[in-house]
Formats: C-alpha cells, structure tokens, sequence
C-alpha cells in the first residue's frame, strides 16, 4: 500500500467480538468470536468501508433460530 493509510488498520487485531486474520498474500479474515449478534457490527463496518475502497470481499453467514441472517466471516481481498 505505500504511503497510503490502511482502511482496515482497526480490525487487523482481534476483539472481544472478533478474531482476525491476515494471510501473506494481504486477504483479511475476519470471524465472529463467540457473539454472532456483537460480531454484526464489526461486519457490517468492515463491508462498507471494502465498499468505499472498491475492495473484493466475500461475506459467510448463518441463519438464526427465527430465519435471520446473521455474518459469521468477513473475507476482504487485497
């Protein structure tokens, strides 16, 4: 990335909410930890600021006992 701030720089350690992964090739991973309803926002920041910077990302989820969706991995790529 250069000069340039990483956008991601927040989620890059892990939370009481989330763990995070960054692999050699520069893909963050980030997975809920043990709340998948405190791991929402965490996702739902995540996946808009991949949007803003025009990154790929892939989204996993699960559904609840009611039919929800909820995000349980954020996978955003370089």
């Amino acid at each position: 990335m250069g000069d340039q701030e990483d956008p991601f720089e927040e989620f890059r350690k892990s939370s009481p909410h989330h763990t995070a992964e960054t692999r050699p090739s520069g893909t963050l991973i980030l997975s809920a930890k043990q709340s998948l309803l405190n791991f929402q926002p965490v996702a739902r920041r995540a996946l808009d600021i991949a949007a803003e910077n025009n990154r790929r990302f892939k989204e996993h989820t699960v559904r609840g006992r009611r039919g929800e969706e909820f995000y349980d991995q954020i996978t955003i790529f370089p």
